[in-house]
Order: C-alpha cells, then sequence, then structure tokens
C-alpha cells in the first residue's frame, strides 16, 4: 500500500512541478512583451497628448510610428469640429503638422 502511494505522489510532484514550470514561462513571456510594448505606450500617450493640444483631437482612431531619420508619431482621430484630421508629431515634441483626412489621397489612389 505504501509503494502505491508513494509512486501516486511522486506522480503528482511531477505534474505540479510540470504545470508551474509552464505558469513561470507563460508569465515570463507576458512580462516581457508587456515591457517590450512599454516605450511604444508612453509614445502613443504623448502623440495623443500633442493632437489633443495642437489638432482638438477629441477621439484618436488609430496611431502610426514612422522611423527614418527621425522619428515621428501620427495620431488619427477626429476634431472638435468633426473632421478626420492627422497629428504628425516630431519625437521630441516640437514639430506638430495638421492635416485633413479629406484633402489627402486615398490608398487606391495611392497604390
Amino acid at each position: 500500500m505504501r509503494k502505491l502511494r508513494r509512486k501516486h505522489d511522486s506522480r503528482v510532484n511531477k505534474k505540479f512541478y510540470f504545470w508551474s514550470t509552464i505558469t513561470i514561462i507563460v508569465l515570463l513571456i507576458i512580462l516581457g512583451y508587456a515591457k517590450a510594448q512599454s516605450p511604444q505606450v508612453q509614445a502613443k500617450k504623448e502623440a495623443y497628448l500633442v493632437a489633443k493640444k495642437y489638432g482638438n483631437v477629441r477621439k484618436a482612431e488609430d496611431f502610426y510610428v514612422f522611423n527614418r531619420k527621425q522619428t515621428y508619431y501620427t495620431i488619427y482621430g477626429t476634431n472638435k469640429r468633426g473632421q478626420e484630421v492627422y497629428v504628425i508629431t516630431s519625437q521630441n515634441g516640437k514639430k506638430v503638422n495638421i492635416y485633413a483626412q479629406d484633402k489627402g489621397i486615398s490608398v487606391n489612389k495611392a497604390k
């Protein structure tokens, strides 16, 4: 009887260690992903504040990042007048350009 109990306890311990290890690995992956996304989330918040201040954006629909020689952030949203606008700001927030969406070209024309 004792041998069966030890065998059963051994299986339970192996399962416990297996699932504990899997849980820890999944948590580490989630934490790593969250840490990697934090600069993007912070940039989005800052770009939205600039868009709200200078472009009178009420509701942000989308966020884009452009990297070449400098980094630019773009917020696409609706301003107080109900117009759809793009607010493009430099990474340091010193350059801000506001473009009306209806004055640009569509995706189909760009292709």
